[in-house]
């Protein structure tokens, strides 16, 4: 995999918005190079290499849309600041917060609703690259009680 690819797909996990007008704008007219170190892997890049990855993610086709979904809110896994929610119909959804939910508002999720059902209000961008349609990531809006009781599952 090349390291324009590698830095693509590193960068799977931001909103397209945040790609687009973030980060990458900010490597590009710093004009340096860049080293992405996580707790596994450490990635260098090139300021040619930055530049040639933001055209690919530029030209990119992102769609949004905001869906309601009831099901159980199953908890938070902190260290990556991702839930989890068990909807009524499908499988499990880890995916992050949406960036506009602070801190205090995750942990009163966390305190009031785990293991609860409820309505959960999810962002759901889709990217469409190059190489094809890549996953959509929900990402928790809101959330609205239910005061029904939960439908059995299959």
């Amino acid at each position: 995999m090349t390291g324009g690819l590698r830095f693509l797909e590193a960068l799977g996990i931001f909103l397209p918005g945040e790609l687009r007008g973030g980060i990458v704008r900010h490597l590009i007219h710093g004009g340096g190079d860049f080293c992405s170190v996580t707790g596994f892997h450490e990635a260098p890049y090139s300021p040619g290499q930055i530049t040639a990855a933001f055209n690919r993610v530029t030209a990119a086709d992102a769609d949004e849309l905001t869906v309601r979904l009831p099901g159980v809110f199953a908890g938070v896994l902190t260290f990556f600041w991702e839930f989890d929610f068990r909807p009524d119909q499908g499988k499990l959804i880890r995916d992050p917060f949406a960036g506009e939910l602070n801190e205090d508002t995750v942990t009163a999720l966390i305190l009031k609703l785990t293991h609860l059902r409820f309505l959960a209000e999810m962002r759901v961008p889709t990217v469409v690259t190059r190489a094809g349609r890549k996953k959509p990531t929900c990402q928790l809006l809101d959330q609205m009680p239910l005061k029904e009781p939960p439908k059995p599952q299959p």
